[in-house]
């Protein structure tokens, strides 16, 4: 049947509220229920769980246990009904702000009439009942799809934050790293265009002004730099790991020497400790050998489970940037040209993230079923242990009871039993020292994981970054062949990109990017990968023309424009300048290149790239 208004606006004003977030529980999937739901006989509404309809706060709860699709689509579209405040209002009928189950049951079974046949209820009966409490789905509709739209939109946002926090704090640790090493301070400020080599605005020779700013240049650790200080780490952690266990050793040993002199003292031979040593020495090696067991499915479990959080990261990572391309796509004019051909593209690249995000869900199942083998056989093994330490004290007990001369001449079986007692201490001691060990080292191997999880992280940035990089959909629309042939050339929506990672507006970096560059023309920006007339050392070095004027080079044009785009979001720490836009050129024309008429060519370009 086809949707009438009121199931169309209120499964909008419901489903899609909940989807968004106001009540996680509640998801759309319901919709086919509901969908489906044309009447309920007297049997159907007899057979309605009130409680379950007046308490539920998901679908999978409120038809848990229904088979019958008619029962769970009357349970589906009861559910939304009842939700509206003016149908709590009018089932309230004792006033106390409240429904209960026997009124909500009382009043369903009043509303089965109003289409005139009670024998049923129907859409039309829950229709009349709309229409008379003059209900407005219009308004309901509108605002819940607002409601949904910005909720979407902030919970993409988070997810972005969140992914952004984890970049940044892995910056601040390769920065901090940086610092214990020689730094060399780099200045990076911006010349103007007029004049460029190469411009569209002709002059001979690079820009004649440069901004008196400078700016110690990010000296970012590589990738590589990071992984090999995060293995060192957990060589180092590792390593006192195994010093708490060498440590341990050394105590039990003390201890053992202590319980040998004490049995000897008290009238145990020679002979018969030489029989319960061999015998104990066997033990301690079963010991030992459960411990090493041990070590190993811990090692198992803390490289695995780093694995998982890596992974788990990773996943994040993909979920924020499909549901950043969603509501990317979601911004446009859906009767615009490029809409179509930018969906087209969302679905693609978002099909490609859902790949990607699928081989590392199923690779972290098979990793959680690998930490659940080794937990299982850790405790297995651990179990096997304390057998061990159990007989390893019986073996103590039964040698002291059957010693020919142990505690001969002690006066009473209270003293004889002091001496055992404080004999069996030793072995007390050696569990506790284990025990504080096995503590000790829970502790570094919890530090070892997250060193591990960072280890991971890094090994896959760079994967990471290039699935992100290729299936971010970017939907501003620079024209193609802005920038002529050159390191610019096809670059448009990696320009967009890269604005909008820095909070800029595409339009207004092409802008200067034309102007300083004379549209993807210029030496320095085809000889350097520098876009915006950058002054200092980059990720390639510098260049110095024959006038002495030094400029950044960098690795790639990528590099470039990521630079040029760094450097101009950080303008508002200028006076004048309230945020990076084309609103503020004056200002930032004035930081960025002095003198000449550097704001006016780029506010013509920027008109011109809007038209």
């Amino acid at each position: 049947m086809e949707f009438n208004d009121y199931l169309l606006k209120r499964l909008s004003a419901l489903s899609i509220q909940k989807a968004a977030g106001k009540d996680s529980g509640y998801d759309t999937s319901s919709a086919y229920d509901v969908s489906i739901f044309e009447s309920a006989n007297a049997q159907d509404l007899q057979n309605l769980d009130y409680a379950k309809l007046l308490n539920s706060t998901d679908s999978a709860s409120l038809n848990d246990g229904v088979t019958d699709q008619t029962q769970k689509s009357l349970n589906s579209i009861l559910k939304s009904f009842i939700s509206l405040d003016e149908i709590q209002e009018a089932a309230d009928t004792n006033g106390d702000g409240k429904v209960d189950e026997s009124e909500l049951e009382a009043y369903i079974s009043s509303i089965a009439g109003a289409d005139g046949d009670a024998s049923s209820l129907t859409m039309e009966d829950i229709d009349a009942v709309i229409a008379d409490l003059g209900v407005d789905l219009d308004t309901i509709a509108e605002t819940a799809m607002n409601d949904a739209l910005k909720e979407l939109q902030d919970a993409v946002k988070a997810q972005q934050d969140e992914q952004q926090e984890k970049l940044d704090e892995l910056e601040e640790e390769q920065k901090a790293q940086e610092a214990k090493q020689a730094q060399q301070a780099q200045s990076a400020g911006s010349t103007g265009g007029s004049g460029s080599v190469g411009g569209n605005y002709g002059g001979s020779g690079v820009s004649g002004s440069s901004s008196a700013s400078k700016k110690t240049a990010d000296s970012t650790k590589s990738t590589a730099e990071t992984i090999q200080e995060l293995e060192k780490e957990i060589s180092d952690k590792n390593a006192e790991i195994d010093e708490v266990e060498a440590q341990a050793e050394e105590q039990i040993k003390e201890q053992e020497a202590a319980k040998e002199k004490a049995m000897k003292q008290n009238g145990v031979s020679d002979d018969e400790y030489k029989a319960y040593q061999e015998k104990e020495q066997e033990l301690e090696k079963q010991i030992t050998e459960k411990e090493s067991a041990i070590k190993e499915q811990d090692e198992k479990i803390t490289s695995s489970n780093a694995s998982i959080s890596s992974n788990e990261n990773y996943i994040s990572s993909l979920d924020s940037q499909i549901a950043a391309n969603k509501s990317a796509l979601s911004s446009l004019d859906s009767n615009s040209d490029s809409y179509q051909s930018k969906k087209s593209d969302m679905e693609s690249k978002n099909a490609k993230l859902e790949e990607e995000k699928a081989a590392k869900e199923k690779e972290n199942e098979n990793l959680k079923k690998e930490v659940e083998t080794a937990e299982n056989k850790k405790k297995e093994l651990e179990t096997q242990k304390k057998e061990i330490e159990t007989q390893k004290q019986q073996l103590l007990s039964d040698t002291l009871k059957n010693s020919k001369n142990f505690a001969k001449g002690v006066g009473s079986s209270e003293a004889v039993d002091a001496i055992k007692t404080q004999i069996g201490k030793y072995d007390e001691n050696i569990a506790q020292i284990r025990s504080e060990k096995d503590t000790k080292v829970a502790g570094l191997r919890e530090e070892v994981q997250t060193l591990e999880t960072k280890l991971q992280d890094a090994k896959q940035k760079e994967k990471l970054d290039s699935v992100l990089d290729e299936n971010k959909l970017t939907t501003s629309n620079l024209p193609d062949g802005l920038f002529k042939d050159g390191a610019l050339s096809g670059k448009e929506d990696k320009v967009a990109e890269i604005a909008e990672k820095y909070g800029l507006e595409p339009e207004f970096l092409a802008s200067i990017m034309c102007l300083e560059t004379g549209y993807g023309t210029s030496y320095i920006l085809n000889n350097c990968n520098n876009p915006g007339g950058t002054t200092g050392s980059g990720s390639g070095g510098s260049y110095t023309t024959s006038d002495g004027r030094t400029f950044a080079k960098y690795n790639s044009i990528d590099d470039g424009i990521e630079a040029m785009a760094k450097n101009l979001s950080g303008y508002t720490r200028y006076e004048g300048v309230n945020s990076v836009d084309i609103d503020n050129v004056d200002a930032i024309g004035a930081k960025y290149c002095v003198g000449g008429d550097w704001a006016n060519k780029v506010r013509s370009i920027y008109k011109q790239l809007k038209s």
